[in-house]
């Protein structure tokens, strides 16, 4: 940050006091007005925008706001918001935004490839206790899944433990559906 970016009304008048002893050769009276325009610029009580909605935000390409879920909706005004408050100008707000989606992009992406590799150790572990009929047991599961939570089945087996694994990817969880399931007449596969 620059020292312009901090100037307030007892800097202009400390830089005017300096002024007179050093003389106007070094410090110009025109240093002085973009100096004072600055500190009414990064006033808050001005800000780059009147209202929080006036940022515009990236949303996925081809979508409507309006036809944006919830959450979505919801995070978007949140962050307008907070650029509203924090008095960001629209370049400032498209950095952190950009920033913040960067971020977001990178944490997916390695959440997918910690799900492929807990996924393949799942399997492996269960193909090791059970052979090839590890594809079976879990086609009970999911069987037993969607006649139990309809289409909230997928939601079950996506659901997150603590450390951030999915519960289709434990071996124990498995083995303890499975159980359910069999003791439930749900070991019946189509």
């Amino acid at each position: 940050s620059t020292i312009s970016n901090h100037v307030t009304g007892t800097t202009i008048a400390s830089l005017q006091s300096a002024m007179s002893v050093i003389g106007t050769s070094r410090i110009t009276a025109t240093a002085i007005q973009m100096l004072k325009r600055r500190a009414e610029l990064c006033s808050p009580k001005i800000r780059p925008y009147k209202t929080a909605d006036g940022y515009e935000l990236p949303i996925p390409q081809g979508a409507e706001f309006d036809k944006l879920d919830q959450n979505t909706k919801d995070s978007i005004k949140g962050f307008q918001e907070a650029f509203h408050k924090g008095n960001l100008a629209a370049p400032q707000a498209k950095v952190v935004t950009e920033a913040i989606v960067s971020i977001a992009e990178q944490q997916l992406e390695r959440e997918a490839q910690g799900d492929a590799r807990n996924q393949e150790s799942c399997e492996d572990a269960l193909r090791a206790e059970l052979g090839w009929d590890y594809r079976t047991f879990l086609a009970t599961n999911w069987a037993y899944l969607e006649k139990t939570y309809g289409d909230d089945a997928a939601a079950v087996l996506t659901a997150r433990t603590a450390d951030g694994r999915r519960l289709s990817d434990i071996p124990a969880f498995n083995k303890a559906l499975n159980d359910a399931a069999r003791a439930n007449g749900g070991d019946i596969v189509l």
